[in-house]
């Protein structure tokens, strides 16, 4: 008999040892703002600067980021129809950021 029940092919945290991507406990408050922080997304996109320098998308509000998820995600992760966010960068934002982003779209995106 042949078996794979212990294959680790399909879990990126074995395979990927040095970069692990936290995917657990997805909130706004807790990954996704930190996330938009540290691609300074908030240099355009923040209550602070005046809407229209920032396509008036504010980042820093979690209600906005909620009503416009399919734009925000279309936009980092370049797909066509869609303004590739960070502006004037061919690539997109750290593909975990990208997969912590789907997965807090995908559970109903919490605040907290």
């Amino acid at each position: 008999m042949f078996g794979f029940s212990n294959c680790l092919y399909n879990k990126e945290d074995k395979l990927y040892p040095d970069n692990p991507c936290d995917t657990t406990h997805i909130t706004y408050n807790g990954k996704i703002d930190s996330i938009f922080n540290t691609n300074t997304c908030f240099s355009c996109h923040a209550t602070s600067v005046a809407p229209p320098d920032g396509g008036g998308l504010q980042l820093d509000i979690y209600s906005v980021v909620k009503e416009n998820i399919n734009r925000v995600y279309g936009a980092v992760t370049h797909q066509s129809g869609f303004k590739p966010m960070p502006l004037g960068q061919s690539e997109t934002i750290d593909p975990c950021a990208i997969k912590v982003i789907q997965i807090w779209k995908d559970s109903g995106m919490p605040e907290n």
